[in-house]
């Protein structure tokens, strides 16, 4: 599980479930407030909204890095939260009682983009990290150890 302090700090964690116990990840990208929200993808990504400004997130979770995506058209304030579809799609409210309801359309090389692990047998795993994109298969790295 994953978490923004808020409050105005940039404090971003993890909880591990399995040993009860929480770890300070990379710091976000500026102080979150009123409307900081998380939208996981199911891969290797996590988008946020800052909260009282139109800041807009990418967090990578295997690298712990943060990187601005692209601006919300307005201030997001209190009550604004991010939803995934499943697919390409984050949708968006700004909160606040506004009847704001926003769409960003992941880039396709965002979306698709996994670690692989797999144990062939009791002596060898095989690590990898490709990504696909459209019809395309890039292998990023490879270990066999």
């Amino acid at each position: 599980l994953f978490a923004l302090r808020g409050d105005g700090k940039n404090d971003f964690w993890r909880y591990s479930t399995s040993g009860d116990s929480w770890t300070p990840m990379a710091d976000t990208l500026g102080n979150v407030k009123q409307g900081g929200a998380l939208a996981y993808t199911g891969g290797d990504y996590i988008f946020a909204f800052r909260g009282a400004k139109k800041d807009f997130w990418r967090y990578q979770t295997s690298l712990d890095f943060w990187v601005p995506v692209k601006k919300a058209p307005d201030n997001v304030e209190f009550g604004g939260a991010l939803a995934y579809d499943g697919g390409i799609e984050i949708y968006a409210l700004r909160g606040s009682g506004k009847k704001d309801f926003w769409r960003y359309t992941i880039p396709i090389e965002d979306v698709f983009e996994y670690n692989l692990r797999a144990k062939v047998d009791k002596k060898y795993r095989i690590d990898a990290r490709i990504r696909i994109s459209g019809g395309t298969v890039t292998v990023l790295m490879w270990d066999i150890n």
